[in-house]
């Protein structure tokens, strides 16, 4: 059976790991791509696709507080490419309410009809939650968007890569 969640988790901000990402599409033959960005900006994304506005005109690259290198020249391109070949683009992320984010990303791709690859950071792309060492008395357990996913329908891929 084909996974319905394809997460691939990655470092934010490289060249190479967009570039990976694309290559996965391709392998499993998803036509949909889900991006770490606000929900509420989806309507900017249709708009692209429809052919009313520019790809470096969408407000997910001119917002200055993009610093952490999800907004860069590299997925830029991968949103080009998914264009090119006919690739949906859907935006899952929601800070709505930061404590329960990882899972509102989980239930954003629930909602999605068919498979789906998850671009992501490499936290969010892990299918268990994950627990840190104790600190100033007492240990932290992040609940990950995979580990709210159906762990049958769905793999995980980590993109390492050095610039």
């Amino acid at each position: 059976m084909e996974s319905k969640y394809i997460l691939i988790g990655e470092l934010h901000g490289t060249k190479e790991s967009p570039e990976a990402c694309f290559e996965i599409l391709k392998k499993h033959k998803v036509k949909q791509l889900a991006l770490e960005f606000q929900k509420k900006e989806q309507c900017e994304i249709d708009d692209y696709f429809k052919g009313k506005k520019r790809v470096e005109e969408l407000s997910i690259f001119q917002r200055e507080d993009n610093h952490d290198g999800r907004a860069s020249k590299a997925i830029m391109d991968l949103i080009k490419k998914a264009k090119a070949k006919d690739i949906k683009i859907l935006l899952v992320d929601d800070w709505s309410d930061i404590t329960r984010r990882d899972e509102a990303m989980a239930n954003n791709l629930k909602l999605i009809k068919g498979p789906v690859a998850y671009y992501c950071g490499e936290v969010h792309a892990s299918k268990k939650s994950i627990s840190f060492p104790e600190f100033n008395g007492k240990s932290q357990k992040i609940n990950t968007c995979g580990s709210f996913l159906p762990e049958k329908e769905t793999i995980s891929y980590r993109i390492v890569s050095i610039e």
